[in-house]
């Protein structure tokens, strides 16, 4: 009898759970296009939505409540986590850019209560809340709290440019470096005529051996060589 290796019982194992997801998956699907919502009014849907939407906003805030009590205790510690940021992310599942909100907002409503009523009614949302971090002071809570309320993203971050702009760039000022004077010309390389260095006559040259001097065959005088010239009566 034959014996099925490791691998393929693993395959098998694995074969099997995905069609039985995909079987669930199918299930699902038909019970969602027989689902009674079909036959609710639109007005009744949109209502039913909207009330959704408020209990999200307090079970937000009560999340955040919560998760303000764990940092306050450094529970993610005990549980062996370096910070807040890494439970959220690891433990519960969120993503990063999520468990940076949730953990900076939680910070900000165990700071300052009151901004749990803003998220509570929905005057504020998690992301309008996040981007106010650098300018909710105790000071003038009220008044930014008021002017943010209701604003979009955008709006919210032009409000906190607004009332934290960024210093201007300091002027930049830095010696510069002295140029030098102008260099001579560089050196005539050894044997470059007409650089003011005599030419050196390379080695093989100079080893090849002289020849007698041609001569002209009509005048016998020799190839190169000064014609003598008479200037009234003068030889030169």
């Amino acid at each position: 009898m034959e014996v099925a290796s490791p691998w393929r019982r693993e395959r098998g194992v694995v074969g099997a759970v995905v069609r039985l997801v995909r079987a669930e998956n199918r299930r699902l699907q038909k019970s969602m296009r027989t689902n009674t919502l079909a036959t609710v009014p639109s007005s009744e849907l949109t209502s039913r939505l909207y009330e959704l939407r408020g209990a999200e906003r307090k079970l937000l805030v009560e999340f955040l409540v919560y998760l303000g009590e764990v940092d306050r205790r450094r529970l993610y510690a005990e549980l062996g986590f370096s910070s807040l940021f890494v439970f959220l992310s690891q433990h519960l599942g969120y993503s990063s850019s999520a468990a940076y909100r949730r953990s900076t907002a939680a910070r900000l409503v165990a700071r300052f209560p009151i901004v749990a009523e803003y998220l509570g009614d929905g005057r504020l949302s998690l992301t309008t809340l996040v981007e106010l971090r650098d300018v909710l002071e105790a000071g003038c809570l009220d008044e930014v709290l008021a002017r943010a309320a209701g604003r979009s993203e955008d709006e919210v971050k032009r409000l906190v440019a607004a009332m934290r702009p960024r210093p201007a760039v300091p002027d930049s000022v830095r010696r510069m470096p002295v140029r030098a004077a102008a260099q001579s010309a560089p050196a005539a390389a050894p044997g470059c005529p007409g650089m003011g260095t005599p030419p050196i006559q390379p080695r093989w040259i100079a080893s090849i051996p002289s020849r007698p001097m041609c001569t002209e065959r009509s005048t016998g005088v020799p190839v190169g060589a000064r014609m003598p010239v008479t200037l009234n009566g003068l030889s030169a």
